[in-house]
């Protein structure tokens, strides 16, 4: 995205780390130490874009909506609730209050539980 030298550079880091990732979850490490033993044989995907822009986007939301939809018929729910987005709109308003007030010492009550006012507290600090 940008032709300078320092942000070649640092895309390449960040590429590398990335990849090593992928690698670290496919292949793991056997180590000694128990703390340093990762599994390995876990899947992930790695999606390679040539740029952001309109069209790979769009393409990222339809992947993943298909695959929204493809779970949601195998695991036999709908993935596309409608009562529950209008639920969650219930709930949402009295967050965007307590996030609009700036507040970082709300405490959970009726209406907001205590992990989404840990979460808010967060937020607004």
């Amino acid at each position: 995205m940008s032709d300078r030298p320092e942000a070649v550079a640092h895309h390449r880091i960040l590429l590398s780390n990335c990849l090593a990732q992928a690698q670290a979850l496919a292949h793991g490490k056997d180590a000694q130490n128990p703390n340093d033993v990762y599994p390995g044989k876990r899947p992930s995907n790695l999606l390679l874009l040539p740029e952001l822009n309109a069209f790979y986007l769009g393409a990222l939301l339809a992947l993943y909506e298909n695959r929204t939809v493809t779970l949601g018929a195998l695991w036999n729910i709908n993935s596309f609730d409608q009562p529950g987005v209008e639920f969650g709109k219930v709930l949402a308003k009295p967050i965007e209050q307590a996030l609009a007030s700036g507040s970082n010492s709300l405490t959970a009550g009726d209406s907001i539980d205590a992990v989404t006012v840990t979460r808010i507290n967060f937020l607004n600090s």
